[in-house]
C-alpha cells in the first residue's frame, strides 16, 4: 500500500492545494506558489519538507530513510513465539542478502528512544532480537523499516510487525518468512509450546519401552515411517498429515512413549500441557508455529482436559481445538498425538473423526513377559534370583510401568546398606515392598 501523503511533488509542479493527512487522520490543504519546474536538488528539498510535516516521528522517519514519500507496506500479526523465531533470523537472512541494519529507534508518546532488546538462547549463545521499535535496514540497495509492537491480550502476547519498503515490501516479506522456515532455531528440536527447550536427562531408544503386541509396530508405522516416507507418499496423492490419540491408564508408557519419539524421529517436536492453553486462541497460535518448524511432531499432553464432550462442557476452547485440528490437517507434515487417561470423556467428533484424530492407539499394562523385562531392568543394579523375578512378574498382573517402578524402588531402599558390593534382593524385601503398594494395587496382586 503507498503512504498517506502521495503525490506532493506533482501537486507542487500543478500549482494546486496539498493534501497532507496528519497523525490524527484529518486533511490540511496546504497551498502554495511553487515553481512547477524544479531542479532535481529542490524537488529532493520539496520532499524533505512535505515529509516533515507528518506529525507522526515514525512516518517522517520512514519516508527519510527511503527517500522517497510512495513506498509500499505490509503487516503481519503472530504470536510472540513465531516473531521471535523471525527476528532471530533476521541478521543472517540480512547477511545472505548482502544487508545491514543501520540504526534503530523507538518512537513514542515520549519522543524517540532506543529499540528495546529481548534474548534468546541458540546452542550456549545469547542473540539479540528486536522486542519494541524500528529497524532502519539497507538490503543491497532496497531500503526498508521494520517496526515492531507487542501486546498481551488474554494471557498472550501477539506481535504486530509492519514493514515498509522502497521496494517490494510484500516480496521482501516473503523471502524472510521462507528463509525462517528454513533456518530458525527451533526447527529440529523437541520443545514446549512456550519455545523453553527440552533437555532430555537421558538418551532413550525403542527398547527403553515395554509395549503391547504390535503396538511398537503400529507407532513407529504411523509416526516415524509417515515421515521418512513423506515424499513418496506424497507423490501418490496421500495427505501428509497425520493425527493419534494415545489411551491409556496413567502410568502405561504414554509420556514415555512421546519421550521415545522426540529422540528417534527426525522432526520438531513440539509439547504441548494444559498450562499452555490459555484461551481458545492458544491452539491457532501453536499451529503457527508448528508450521514454521515442519515436519514437525505435535503433542497435545491430557487431552481430556480440554477436549471433554460438548455436552459436559460449553468451553470455546473445544471448538478452536477441533477448528485448528481442521487447519492443521490441511498443513502438510504435522502429526498430532494426543495423550488421555480418559478417552470416554473426550468429544466424539475428535476421537472418531479422521482428519483430526485418524487412530486411537490403546496402551495397557505390560503383560507377564513385558513385567519381567520391566523389573529385571529396574533391579539390574542388585543381586536377585531369577525364580525371584519369575514370581514378581506373575503376581503383579494389571499393574502398570509406574507401579512396577515404585514397587523395585521401595524394594531397593529397604536393602540399601550403604556398602559398595551390589546389594540382594530377598523375597521377604519383595513381599514387604508389594504390602506397601497403593490400595487398589494389593487387590490386583492379592493383597487385602
Amino acid at each position: 500500500m503507498g503512504s498517506n501523503n502521495g503525490n506532493e511533488l506533482a501537486a507542487i509542479a500543478e500549482h494546486r492545494p496539498l493534501d497532507v493527512t496528519t497523525a490524527g487522520g484529518t486533511h490540511q490543504p496546504l497551498s502554495g506558489l511553487a515553481d512547477a519546474n524544479l531542479p532535481p536538488r529542490l524537488q529532493e528539498a520539496a520532499a524533505t519538507v512535505m515529509n516533515a510535516l507528518i506529525e507522526e516521528p515514525r512516518h517522517r522517519a520512514t519516508s527519510v530513510f527511503l527517500r522517497t514519500d510512495e513506498y509500499s507496506q505490509v503487516s503481519e500479526g503472530c504470536p510472540q513465539l513465531a516473531a521471535d523465531l523471525m527476528l532471530e533470523c533476521l541478521p543472517r537472512f540480512l547477511s545472505r542478502r548482502g544487508g545491514q541494519t543501520v540504526c534503530g529507534a523507538h518512537f513514542g508518546r515520549e519522543g524517540r528512544g532506543n529499540v528495546a532488546e529481548k534474548h534468546v538462547t541458540v546452542n550456549g549463545d545469547r542473540h539479540a532480537l528486536l522486542a519494541s521499535g524500528s529497524l532502519f535496514i539497507d538490503v543491497g540497495g532496497q531500503r526498508a523499516v521494520l517496526t515492531v509492537t507487542r501486546d498481551g491480550f488474554g494471557g498472550d502476547w501477539y506481535c504486530h510487525m509492519i514493514l515498509a519498503s522502497d521496494g517490494d515490501a510484500a516480496e521482501l516479506l516473503s523471502e524472510w518468512d521462507a528463509f525462517t522456515r528454513s533456518d530458525n532455531y527451533l526447527r529440529g528440536r523437541a520443545f514446549f509450546a512456550d519455545g523453553a527447550l527440552i533437555k532430555p536427562r537421558k538418551t532413550l531408544c525403542w527398547d527403553d519401552i515395554v509395549l503391547p503386541q504390535g503396538t511398537r509396530e503400529m507407532v513407529i508405522r504411523q509416526v516415524q515411517q509417515f515421515l521418512t516416507n513423506r515424499q513418496a507418499l506424497r507423490k501418490m496423492g496421500m495427505r501428509i498429515s497425520r493425527g493419534l490419540i494415545l489411551a491409556g491408564l496413567s502410568g502405561t508408557g504414554k509420556t514415555l512413549l512421546c519421550k521415545v519419539l522426540a529422540q528417534q524421529v527426525k522432526a520438531s517436536f513440539v509439547w504441548v500441557t494444559p498450562r499452555h492453553v490459555q484461551n481458545a486462541g492458544s491452539f491457532g497460535d501453536i499451529l503457527e508455529v508448528c508450521k514454521l518448524v515442519t515436519p514437525a511432531i505435535l503433542v497435545l499432553e491430557d487431552l481430556d482436559l480440554f477436549g471433554e464432550d460438548r455436552d459436559a462442557t460449553r468451553s470455546p476452547v473445544l471448538g478452536e481445538l477441533m477448528n485448528q485440528l481442521d487447519g492443521a490437517a490441511e498443513h502438510e507434515d504435522i502429526i498430532t498425538i494426543a495423550t488421555t487417561n480418559r478417552l470416554d470423556v473426550v468429544e466424539r467428533a475428535l476421537r472418531s473423526r479422521p482428519g483430526r484424530f485418524d487412530r486411537v492407539i490403546e496402551l495397557s499394562p505390560p503383560d507377564e513377559p513385558g513385567r519381567r523385562l520391566l523389573l529385571a531392568r529396574f533391579f539390574q543394579g542388585t543381586a536377585i534370583a531369577d525364580a525371584d523375578l519369575d514370581w514378581l512378574a506373575h503376581v503383579t498382573f494389571s499393574c502398570t510401568g509406574a507401579h512396577l517402578r515404585e514397587l523395585a524402588n521401595t524394594a531397593l531402599m529397604l536393602i540399601a546398606s550403604g556398602q559398595d558390593e551390589p546389594a540382594r534382593v530377598d523375597r521377604a524385601a519383595l513381599e514387604q515392598a508389594l504390602s506397601e503398594l497403593p490400595v487398589d494395587r494389593r487387590r490386583a496382586v492379592g493383597f487385602h
